[in-house]
């Protein structure tokens, strides 16, 4: 009888934790979209396409707080350089998902995907 209880809960655990692996999984793999935006200090100073075809196309984003140089390439956009001291916004790669923008905490800036109309009301997270 135990060892029927040790095997129904360890089936139990690894069934949770496979379900919260895919719904991870999905969630981080969900297309953004097909337009992004750059926000300084909660202004859009560049919207356009998600990724450019042929030449990459650079957007400097310089404040008071400091630089930083987006890349605009076949694969999609990421910030090419910054000069930011923990350079997380560089080592962080190409905008994925929705769920997850590229950030620059000292700088104030995001890279995100642009909402689409009818997207529904904005959440706590993106606004």
């Amino acid at each position: 009888m135990r060892n029927k209880t040790v095997r129904a809960c360890i089936f139990a655990v690894l069934a949770v934790f496979l379900l919260a692996l895919a719904g991870t999984v999905l969630t981080l793999r969900r297309d953004g979209g097909e337009s992004i935006e750059i926000v300084s200090d909660g202004t859009v100073v560049y919207s356009g396409p998600a990724k450019a075809e042929g030449e990459p196309v650079y957007v400097p984003v310089q404040t008071e707080r400091g630089m930083n140089l987006v890349r605009i390439d076949a694969e999609g956009v990421c910030v090419e350089s910054a000069d930011c001291p923990g350079q997380e916004c560089v080592s962080s790669g190409y905008l994925k998902s929705a769920y997850l923008p590229v950030v620059c905490l000292p700088h104030r800036l995001v890279i995100r995907f642009a909402k689409t109309p009818g997207e529904g009301a904005p959440d706590a997270v993106s606004e």
